[in-house]
């Protein structure tokens, strides 16, 4: 009997580990359908398509009007909201990592129609539906800025609160730890990295453990304070990664390393005893 009230313990806390895990890497879309007159629109059809891949998740009102689609895969999405009696409504929303996205319709008499955009410029530094402080790096930027020996984790001090630190073979306070920045004034060493809900963090070196092409990459979320206990054991912020789900478009990408000592300018002690740039190649 003992055995298993424990074994069914542990496979309650694995299911509740899983669940959080899962909310990680995904986002949800919640609001109310009402009519022209601010009433509840019920039973309505609510349905979420996925633009890159058209998969399609569809959900019903309540007697109040609400609904809610969780655990979405992030991306760009197509809101269709249909009802007896009622025009179609439409909204497209770019759907972000760990985001809550409300979106609320008001129904139209038939015979109208209505469309709306609804794409978001960039992420709030603060959620109205939790306490998080934090902002997302989205593709575009991880594939467009130019980064230094690929390091993606650069992009990092863009966010508030967010700072870089000096690279010391020794670490920022002795011994081999030496993390990526700093966040909201805590150690280096007290940054949590998550790839894909998986807690990829070096424990030696508080780093990222297993690089992650930034081909691969999504869009990443940086938690800068207040920080749900789903995401980690540390205060100095949560790097939240999200790779690519993939799509119905084939794409492909190359790269090549190139620097040259005609591209350098001659170091400090060259110049003073004007000697030419140190030979360097690198492909």
């Amino acid at each position: 009997m003992k055995r298993r009230l424990i074994l069914a313990a542990v496979l309650v806390l694995t299911a509740g580990l899983a669940r959080d895990s899962y909310s990680q890497i995904t986002g949800s879309i919640t609001g109310v359908v009402r009519d022209q007159k601010g009433a509840a629109v019920t039973q309505a059809k609510v349905s979420a398509t996925r633009t890159a891949t058209n998969q399609t998740r569809s959900t019903s009102t309540d007697s109040e009007g609400s609904y809610r689609l969780p655990a979405l895969t992030v991306g760009e999405y197509e809101i269709t909201v249909a009802a007896d009696g009622y025009s179609e409504g439409k909204r497209l929303v770019d759907l972000r990592i760990n985001e809550d996205a409300k979106i609320e319709f008001e129904l139209l008499a038939p015979g109208s129609s209505e469309t709306m955009t609804v794409m978001a410029p960039g992420a709030p530094l603060t959620e109205g539906s939790s306490s998080v402080l934090g902002i997302v790096i989205e593709n575009k930027q991880i594939m467009e800025i130019p980064l230094n020996g690929r390091n993606f984790l650069q992009l990092g001090t863009l966010v508030a609160n967010v700072n870089s630190i000096a690279s010391l073979t020794s670490g920022a306070e002795g011994g081999i730890e030496n993390g990526a920045f700093s966040v909201s004034g805590q150690r280096d060493r007290s940054v949590v990295f998550l790839v894909d809900g998986v807690d990829n963090t070096n424990s030696m070196s508080n780093s990222l453990s297993a690089k992650v092409s930034i081909e691969a990459i999504q869009e990443f979320k940086m938690i800068t304070n207040l920080g749900p206990a789903e995401f980690g054991y540390h205060a100095g912020g949560q790097v939240n990664i999200v790779t690519k789900a993939g799509s119905n478009d084939l794409h492909a990408t190359g790269f090549e390393f190139f620097r040259d000592k005609h591209l350098n300018s001659p170091n400090h002690f060259e110049q003073i005893a004007n000697q030419p740039a140190s030979k360097f190649r690198n492909h």
